[in-house]
């Protein structure tokens, strides 16, 4: 599955429709980070599995160009299938066509914990692409 970076404002009425009750979905009752700031109307990003048009997940980013520091979320039907590899490689090349050159403090922030090995992984893996 190939996936790419959208604006929330550029979301269908459908899209947005989906992606909230996904968010709001119990089993992401105790979700952290952007899915808790998805009332926000800037710095904002659906993720999208292409070949769908179907909304996998949720990307924050108002940190300044100098320092992104996105925080990301996706969808539990779609988490243990490398989809947040993906993700993380369209979000660095998203953020460097807008002018991003550097990458402030990434911050975890998973329910008990549960992701935090993934979630270490997609930031070295995002950090990355911001080495010189």
């Amino acid at each position: 599955m190939s996936v790419s970076i959208f604006p929330k404002n550029k979301l269908s009425k459908e899209q947005l429709k989906y992606i909230s009750d996904r968010i709001s979905a119990p089993e992401h009752y105790d979700d952290k980070g952007p899915s808790k700031f998805w009332h926000y109307q800037s710095g904002l990003y659906v993720v999208m599995e292409i070949a769908s048009n179907i909304p996998i997940g949720i990307v924050e980013q108002s940190a300044p160009l100098d320092a992104v520091a996105p925080g990301w979320w996706i969808d539990s039907r779609f988490r243990g299938k490398g989809l947040g590899s993906r993700m993380v490689d369209c979000l660095a090349d998203y953020l460097k066509m807008q002018g991003a050159t550097g990458v402030g403090d990434i911050r975890i922030q998973t329910h008990n914990g549960q992701y935090n090995d993934a979630s270490e992984a997609l930031k070295k893996r995002f950090e990355a692409y911001f080495e010189d």
